[in-house]
Order: C-alpha cells, then structure tokens, then sequence
C-alpha cells in the first residue's frame, strides 16, 4: 500500500559496498539446504540493499499526494484503505474479504463497520440471495480511490523515468517473478488470520 510508510523519516541510503566474500558451488548448496542462515556474506548483503530500497521509494511515494486526498485519508489506517483497494474490484461478502486480507471474519465485520461509518463502504443485499450481503465502495470513497491510482501512477512514472524501456522490462519480469514465488509461498502455508483489524 502506498500510505504504509506515511509517518516513517526516511532519509536516502547510500550504496553499500560489496562485501569481500563471493558466493561459491558450496554456498549455493548451503543456501539451498539449510535456508536464509546459511547466506554468504556477498547474498546477504544485497538482501540487505534490497530491503534499504523499499523505504526510500515509499517515502517518494507518498510525497506526491494532492492536499483533497490527504484530508480524506486522515482517519483511514493501512488495513481500512487495504480493505478500500480490495472492494474496489467489486463487491466482496465478509467471508471473501476476510480470506483476502487473511483476517478472521469478525475482525472484518468491525473493520468494515468502521469504513460504513465514515461513508466510505456501503452494504449492498445481493440480487440472487436476499440473505447474502455484500460491501462496496460509496460513491466518495470511489472518487478517492480514483485519485490516489491516479496519483500513483504519477508518482510510480516518475521514479521510473530514469529507466529506458529495456531496463524497465528486466525490472518488472524480476520483481514478477518475485511476486509469484511469493504468492505460491504463501498458498502453500496455512492462514493464521490472526491480522488486526484496525
């Protein structure tokens, strides 16, 4: 999310220098058989650079907001406007946003009960089944999420002028090959659904 490191002072990194210590056959192997312990010296640096990089380009992210969407977003946490973003894509029963945001269903129903209350989430009865009950965005909350992706996208090209066409596309394969192995990860492990809720 993009507000996430709103309140964070973040303050640009400089490049760290390259360890002395290359990787080898056997650190590979090591890395292979015993997980993130077993990194060399060379690997973990570079987890650490990457790690470095997010914060600064969050930071940069949330420098470009208009002064309409800032007041908006004042009483909305991380997890309501996570909550806002899902919704957005249509129209969601509690149980669907709950396995969305890999919280339980009560903690749902509150999250939501909050957004309703700031006329953010509406409660829509679905057409086929009177019973189910579905949420979605009010007619605010839609102009908001419109500008805060329009805002993005701005900030995002920006940040990414400095990249030709090629470079980008090597950037984005390999952060989406990222991103899938992240997804399988996670399918592959059991919810907890123990997130908070506010």
């Amino acid at each position: 999310m993009i507000y996430e490191y709103e309140n964070d002072l973040v303050q640009p990194l400089s490049p760290i220098a390259p360890r002395t210590l290359p990787t080898t056959e056997t650190d590979n192997h090591s890395q292979s058989t015993h997980g993130s312990s077993s990194f060399s010296l060379t690997r973990q640096a570079l987890i650490d650079r990457f790690l470095g990089v997010r914060p600064v380009m969050m930071h940069c992210l949330n420098s470009i907001k208009s002064p309409e969407v800032s007041a908006s977003l004042a009483k909305v946490t991380v997890h309501q406007l996570e909550a806002l973003h899902l919704i957005s894509r249509g129209r969601l029963t509690m149980s669907e946003l709950a396995r969305a945001m890999d919280i339980s269903e009560s903690a749902a129903t509150a999250l939501i009960d909050r957004l309703v209350a700031q006329n953010l989430v509406e409660r829509f009865s679905d057409s086929g089944d009177r019973r189910m009950v579905k949420v979605g965005l009010s007619c605010h909350a839609e102009q908001i999420i419109a500008q805060i992706e329009e805002n993005r996208r701005y900030a995002v090209g920006s940040l990414l002028s400095v990249l030709d066409d090629e470079r980008l596309t090597t950037l984005v394969e390999l952060l989406e090959t990222i991103a899938a192995h992240a997804t399988a990860s996670l399918d592959a492990c059991p919810s907890a659904a123990s997130r908070p809720s506010a």
